[in-house]
């Protein structure tokens, strides 16, 4: 075997070497997952998204003062057939927000974010990243009233639909003879009932809390955001000191393979 082959074997030998031992480093000694803040933003824009378009419908609610034309509590309200119109008209708006906030690109980065919180603390052995202010109250009530919100915000547009439903299906105020219409007037008044008992409906004066329920939908949104950001960069601290371990130790075993399999010429340099 001539030397310039036994050279060939030898640096082939080197490469696989490194080769296995890379590996080795990535897959066994290190499995180092990707960082997590790359999608931060991805997380974040829907939330933006809907808070512009809630804004907008707040405005145009406020614009055309629905809740206050749909106040019946002073009794000089007449429900007939132009209040059913303006009550359709709200309930419209109502469930456009319900729409909004209920998509499933919120829904997808409110999971998403949780998962990845979870994986954080795991990962990293500590729930330091859940701690605001010194405290984890944050975190502790989001996870008891956060769920139980959305259920419940969930729940509201099917309410809108079954009372919507029976506003389309009532009888006009005078039938075809130009008369009174009783069975109308009966209705109209169980729907305001039923109205008045449920304030997600919103028909009393100055009530609002529908919309603050809402709102307070968007603050949990951004009380988990700051966590998911808390706990992304507690993942990230401990990804990139392990990436650093990672290197050196590939650096090592660089070092050693090469004196190992190159000791001769270098001794003979």
């Amino acid at each position: 075997m001539t030397k310039q082959t036994k050279l060939k074997i030898r640096f082939l030998s080197w490469i696989a070497a490194l080769t296995i031992m890379h590996l080795m480093v990535e897959k066994v000694f290190f499995e180092i997952p990707k960082p997590m803040m790359d999608k931060d933003i991805e997380f974040y824009q829907p939330k933006s998204e809907a808070e512009s378009s809630l804004r907008e419908m707040n405005l145009y609610i406020h614009d055309k003062n629905l809740i206050t034309e749909l106040t019946i509590e002073t009794g000089k309200k007449k429900v007939d057939d132009d209040y059913m119109v303006v009550l359709r008209e709200y309930h419209n708006q109502m469930l456009e927000l319900y729409r909004i906030i209920s998509s499933k690109t919120l829904a997808m980065s409110i999971n998403k974010m949780s998962e990845n919180i979870d994986i954080s603390r795991k990962y990293t052995g500590s729930d330091q990243c859940l701690i605001i202010d010194g405290t984890q109250d944050v975190y502790n009530k989001l996870i008891v009233e956060y769920p139980p919100l959305i259920n419940k915000i969930n729940e509201r547009p099917q309410a809108i639909l079954n009372i919507h439903k029976r506003i389309f299906n009532i009888a006009p105020e005078e039938d075809a003879n130009g008369e009174f219409n009783v069975d109308g007037a009966i209705e109209r008044i169980d729907i305001i009932r039923e109205l008045m008992d449920d304030p997600y409906l919103s028909v009393r004066k100055n009530n609002t809390a529908a919309l603050l329920e809402i709102n307070q939908f968007m603050l949990g949104f951004d009380s988990l955001h700051s966590l998911y950001t808390q706990c992304a960069q507690s993942y990230n601290q401990k990804v990139s000191k392990l990436s650093g371990y990672r290197d050196a130790t590939s650096f090592i075993i660089f070092l050693i393979l090469t004196i190992v399999i190159y000791r001769k010429e270098m001794l003979n340099l």
